[in-house]
């Protein structure tokens, strides 16, 4: 790779991806460097303890987003009342495009439970 190769790449917009849950048209977005930045900061504590209970909800709130890729959420919080059932489909539909498979996410949290524990 050459550096106009990489420029070109770096202005390749991100795949925005539709996605069915429990009957409803939703689209997912990868994320960049500095949303995977920013979603790491958000699910760690000042001494750095990661916050399994906290990534899903981030995670997805970075990437839902209209047909367009413009975000649909403000703050991660706003998915605290979102149905079980739809932030589940919506969780899976997120690992899928992200290449998270549930052996990492439960290998993970083993980790976080014996460092926190």
């Amino acid at each position: 790779m050459n550096k106009d190769d990489f420029k070109a790449l770096l202005s390749k917009p991100l795949t925005v991806k539709p996605v069915e849950v429990c009957g409803m048209k939703f689209h997912l977005k990868k994320l960049t460097e500095e949303e995977g930045i920013k979603r790491d900061l958000a699910v760690q504590t000042k001494e750095g303890e990661f916050q399994w209970e906290k990534f899903r909800r981030v995670t997805l709130s970075l990437m839902l987003c209209d047909e367009h890729g413009v975000s649909l959420v403000d703050d991660a919080d706003e998915l605290k009342s979102l149905d079980l059932e739809l932030a589940d489909g919506l969780w899976s539909a997120a690992k899928e495009l992200l290449g998270i498979r549930s052996k990492e996410v439960s290998s993970e949290t083993k980790k976080s439970d014996v460092a926190q524990g």
